[in-house]
């Protein structure tokens, strides 16, 4: 099952999947975001991969920001990280997918976002929109494992990783 098609002026809309991996139609480009949170370090590690119809990874990246972060802002800066990946190398990414229905729900609604997600959020809409996003998913955790596993990946390097055209080699070694 994917996602439902929406008028290209208009944030996405969500829809929860199953656990595995689904693959985009064949010619289209999905991002899978995911965030990693540790408290005790003040830290949290974001992941973002671009996959193709086969499951070819276009690009990937993981890296880790320092400050303490509520889940719900954590899950907005993976994928402003992803869409931003995707800005950077022109993938026209036509499907994002996130693991929270909160994530979803605050995207998708008409009413400003007020508090501390606005400037995210209204970054995150604009991006949507400048990428080609038409399709917004929502599926567990499990169903996001690459993407998780660059989160965690965050946690063991000081440095932001960067993958084009290959694999990341977290995907070889689930954690």
């Amino acid at each position: 099952m994917v996602g439902l098609n929406v008028e290209p002026h208009y944030p996405p809309k969500a829809l929860f999947l199953n656990a595995d991996w689904l693959a985009p139609p064949p010619g289209l480009l999905k991002l899978n975001t995911a965030v990693a949170i540790r408290k005790d370090f003040s830290t949290i590690g974001l992941g973002a991969a671009i996959k193709d119809y086969k499951g070819k990874v276009i690009a990937a990246r993981s890296r880790s920001m320092y400050g303490s972060f509520n889940s719900e802002i954590g899950n907005f800066l993976a994928l402003r990280e992803g869409l931003l990946l995707a800005k950077l190398y022109k993938c026209s990414v036509n499907i994002a997918k996130v693991d929270t229905f909160c994530v979803a729900s605050i995207l998708n609604s008409s009413n400003p976002c007020l508090g501390d997600a606005t400037f995210i959020v209204n970054d995150i809409k604009a991006l949507l929109l400048k990428i080609g996003v038409c399709k917004f998913q929502v599926s567990p955790k499990s169903g996001n494992s690459l993407a998780h596993r660059l989160a965690f990946l965050a946690f063991s390097s000081c440095r932001e990783e960067l993958w084009l055209d290959t694999n990341p080699f977290c995907i070889f070694f689930p954690g």
